[in-house]
């Protein structure tokens, strides 16, 4: 029984979420040959709350007024005190021209100092030291270079060590416990 009104549930949102995609094809299809009618309410983007909300009147009222609330007087004082005051947003050229705010004037790239730019200064204790270290690892690594290529690797013969028994290795020790 259980299933059975499982099934059928699952039947129903399947059959609404079919019905809105073949709504907003409609919609599509309705705003690209530019078939408008005056009285016709689009909603393009219905989404999830569809499925969502059972009730039509709390939907269109989600849709027409959104879901917030207008914000208190109280609370927009107190967000207007935290804010940082920004300059008013200029709509035309002539408001702009005539206000009292400063424009930020940023340097251009050419008087902004720049390492790649830079040159080295000549007699600077930091670039000699720089530069004797590059030049001691250059010749440590050609002397390695040359060590390598001119001397014999030797190979050690291995030798026997015949040790006595009971003060040789963990093995022998085991070994001469289990012969006794």
């Amino acid at each position: 029984m259980r299933r059975c009104e499982a099934l059928q549930r699952s039947l129903k949102a399947s059959e609404a979420a079919s019905k809105m995609w073949r709504h907003r094809a409609e919609i599509a299809e309705s705003l690209l040959f530019k078939e408008e009618e005056e009285d016709a309410i689009y909603i393009v983007n219905g989404g999830r709350i569809d499925l969502l909300t059972d009730n039509d009147s709390q939907k269109w009222k989600l849709l027409s007024d959104g879901p917030r609330r207008q914000t208190p007087q109280w609370m927009a004082r107190r967000i207007g005190n935290i804010c940082p005051k920004f300059p008013p947003r200029k709509i035309n050229v002539s408001e702009a021209l005539t206000s009292n705010f400063r424009p930020l004037d940023l340097p251009k790239p050419d008087e902004v100092w720049s390492i790649a730019q830079e040159k080295i200064k000549e007699r600077d204790t930091l670039i000699e030291h720089v530069i004797e270290k590059e030049t001691i690892e250059k010749k440590r690594k050609a002397l390695e270079r040359a060590l390598q290529r001119k001397t014999i690797q030797w190979q050690k013969t291995p030798e026997e060590t015949k040790l006595e028994p009971g003060t040789g290795t963990g093995r022998e020790i085991v070994g001469n416990g289990l012969q006794a």
